[in-house]
């Protein structure tokens, strides 16, 4: 059975005819070509148990009359990994990734077609992704005729290796060099009174492993011009780095060059390796880093109208964390981040910083920044947000139908037990309410009922509080009212049937509907055009966060464009539309509603449910669905 013969085999079914047409697109060959060879096919198949039947006007069918000959097949046609035929593009190039790091020389494209069921046109194009997926460890995808091979620094190499090892280097005896190698590790920075993060302990881990086993293959680090030795030299991770290289000598007798300590010691450095206590080593925060970091800080105030430039602690973790993003950066060192489902659901505004950011690090560095990195700066972000956060204090206003001493009593007694809740308590009585003004007020407390609507939720009690009214206040002042934070969406703002053809004319009919229900200023599109430049907005599966460059207008709101058919917005394809564009003026309940807004944004179900459903009445029972 040839090549050919195979490709057809793999697209017939047992349950339907499949026409030379269907057969001849799943396999990439013509019409005629499937014809010529499947008489051939069904005369070798009869060996092992099965034929393919034809029927005029239908196509073709497999057809099994004898199962345990037929599972001898696989064995009996040259394919040794008949157990595992990856189903689709992402698969099959990790597959061959991993044939070409195992066998670390070149590879027959032959033995790869065969192996896969593929045709050379399905090769090519997964090859083509394959180089793509080497440029970010630096390193090249050759071909010496018919061969393939991946050529490159050993130490990018090892980068590779390290990635995918858990495809082949899963063995026992792989598992018990771990974890001595661990022991080694974890005594060294014991004894250096130094930490690392979990995840990075299980990366340094792997490469240690990958370089014994290469070092003792013959295959080591050479000096690389581009290093500063002697910079590295001054810092911790190259004592820590001696030290393991000096025990992995006494344990396995495989000696570490220079070039190799350097190398770890870079790994240890990127891995954001910290001392705990007494350290003499510091982690030197260049000029260019700080201001780099206030750049950072400025984008996300002009761009989200979030004001965290004062944010020492953030200032530091975000200086620190670039200071080792750029040693990884310089030398391809991944550093993986086995959370990232969990931080996008969990830390959504942090996740929306840091997107929203992506692309001014981008620029800096001249790379494109891996999910993996993006959400370690989620990480910092959210930490920061909800280290310092203080709960914004209520104000309250309390309606009392008995008069003003009654009033005044009743505000005595919130004071006493809410003082830490409460910034401000003003009182009046139901004739005054009418004419109040609720832009400043969170809830009204009132011992009367009032029978018309007011913009703030109402809380209704005694004139003396029992226990469970303390407890009922207690939780209602510690959470935040949702008209609060789903304020910014109004149903004049929200257009369920765009027809965009991209999306500069999705953002353009977008505005101009907002521009006909809100005051905006001449030239808002071009202002959220602008802030495109500095990088896409779409964020989650099918929504973008657009926003303009800058303050731009005297009110904030948020509109919603739901379109009719997906656009590309740059890197996914487009149906909901959330145009943010903010006031230049202080609002506490700017932080939730991003967090509330982010979260629906990047829930899998929710923007669904939307389309599905896309309405404004639906828009807020979906935010509504988080009371955090």
């Amino acid at each position: 059975m040839n090549r050919t013969q195979k490709l057809i085999l793999f697209t017939l079914s047992t349950d339907d005819y499949r026409s030379a047409k269907e057969i001849g697109e799943k396999a990439l060959i013509s019409e005629r070509t499937v014809r010529n060879h499947i008489f051939e096919l069904s005369e070798y198949l009869k060996n092992y148990g099965a034929e393919v039947e034809s029927k005029h006007r239908s196509g073709y069918k497999l057809v099994i009359f004898d199962a345990e000959k037929f599972a001898n097949l696989s064995s009996n046609t040259g394919n040794t990994d008949a157990q595992y035929i990856p189903e689709n593009s992402d698969a099959r190039c990790d597959y061959i990734i991993v044939r070409l790091i195992e066998k670390d020389d070149y590879i027959e494209t032959d033995v790869i077609l065969d192996s896969l069921y593929i045709s050379d046109f399905t090769l090519q194009a997964d090859l083509n992704k394959i180089r793509k997926i080497l440029q970010w460890y630096d390193l090249r995808l050759v071909t010496r005729g018919s061969k393939i091979a991946i050529e490159g620094k050993e130490m990018n190499k090892r980068s590779l290796i390290v990635t995918y090892a858990n495809q082949f280097l899963n063995t026992p005896e792989v598992e018990s060099k771990k974890k001595e190698i661990s022991e080694i590790l974890l005594d060294t920075m014991q004894r250096y009174h130094t930490s690392m993060a979990e995840v990075s302990v299980e990366h340094t881990i792997l490469y240690l492993y990958v370089t014994m086993m290469r070092v003792l293959s013959g295959h080591t680090v050479e000096p690389d011009p581009n290093v500063d030795y002697e910079e590295i030299n001054s810092h911790l991770s190259y004592a820590i780095g001696s030290e393991i290289a000096k025990a992995m000598y006494e344990k396995y007798h495989v000696m570490l060059n220079k070039p190799e300590l350097k190398a770890i010691s870079l790994l240890l450095f990127g891995n954001r390796i910290t001392e705990e206590y007494g350290g003499s080593n510091n982690v030197v925060i260049s000029r260019d880093i700080y201001d780099f970091v206030q750049e950072i800080l400025l984008f996300v105030n002009v761009t989200m109208k979030m004001d965290i430039t004062r944010n020492l602690d953030l200032i530091m973790n975000l200086a620190t964390h670039l200071v080792s993003l750029q040693v990884r950066l310089n030398y391809h060192i991944p550093l993986r981040n086995p959370m990232i489902v969990d931080i996008k659901k969990k830390y959504s505004l942090g996740y929306a910083i840091a997107s929203s950011i992506k692309s001014k690090i981008e620029q800096k560095y001249n790379t494109e920044l891996k999910e993996d990195e993006v959400c370690y700066f989620a990480l910092i972000f959210e930490m920061s947000l909800r280290t310092n956060e203080h709960k914004r204090k209520k104000s309250i206003l309390i309606v009392c139908a008995t008069g003003k001493i009654s009033s005044e009593l009743l505000a005595y007694q919130y004071r006493d037990l809410f003082g830490n809740y409460l910034k401000k308590i003003d009182v009046c009585n139901v004739s005054e309410l009418m004419n109040k003004d609720f832009s400043q007020i969170d809830y009204v407390v009132t011992t009367t009922p009032i029978h018309f609507t007011i913009p703030v939720p109402i809380i209704e009690t005694n004139m003396m509080l029992s226990d469970e009214d303390e407890e009922q206040l207690r939780k209602a002042f510690r959470s935040s009212p949702l008209n609060k934070t789903t304020r910014y969406y109004r149903e004049e703002l929200f257009f369920p049937d765009i027809d965009a053809v991209d999306k500069e004319d999705a953002i353009r009919k977008l505005c101009a509907l907002i521009e006909e229900n809100q005051s905006v200023p001449e030239g808002f599109a071009d202002a959220v055009i602008k802030r495109e430049s500095y990088g896409s907005t779409d964020f989650g599966d099918i929504t973008a966060l657009a926003h303009p460059f800058g303050v731009v207008t005297e009110q904030t709101f948020a509109a919603v464009g739901i379109l009719k058919n997906p656009v590309n917005w740059g890197k996914k394809m487009i149906r909901i539309v959330i145009l943010i564009s903010m006031a230049d003026q202080v609002d506490d309940y700017l932080e939730e509603f991003y967090q509330k807004t982010s979260r629906f944004m990047l829930d899998r179900s929710k923007p669904k449910k939307l389309l599905a459903n896309p309405t404004y009445d639906k828009l807020l029972e979906l935010l509504k669905d988080d009371q955090s």
